[in-house]
């Protein structure tokens, strides 16, 4: 499956992106390798489920950890969960 452009609805045009890439879960699983960037509180749930929860198909994200090459670059605003309840995870 060949990843798809859409372009996103906004009210404010100028914190928007005028395209993103969709891409599923089987052709994001076949990349050579993955760079994932979560940033800001609204990716703080998201961010402990990834790292500190099983893998199951009810949060998709977490078969990111199935993958033998996965880069995440996450602040401190979307660690905030980690950090609380699982301090020893993350240096």
């Amino acid at each position: 499956t060949e990843p798809v452009v859409t372009v996103l609805p906004t009210d404010e045009p100028d914190t928007m992106p005028r395209q993103a890439i969709t891409v599923g879960l089987g052709v994001l699983m076949r990349a050579k390798r993955i760079l994932l960037l979560l940033s800001g509180s609204g990716k703080a749930e998201i961010t402990e489920r990834l790292l500190c929860g099983r893998i199951v198909p009810q949060v998709p994200a977490t078969i990111l950890r199935l993958h033998p090459d996965v880069t995440a670059v996450i602040d401190e605003d979307a660690l905030q969960l980690v950090r609380a309840h699982a301090p020893n995870l993350i240096p």
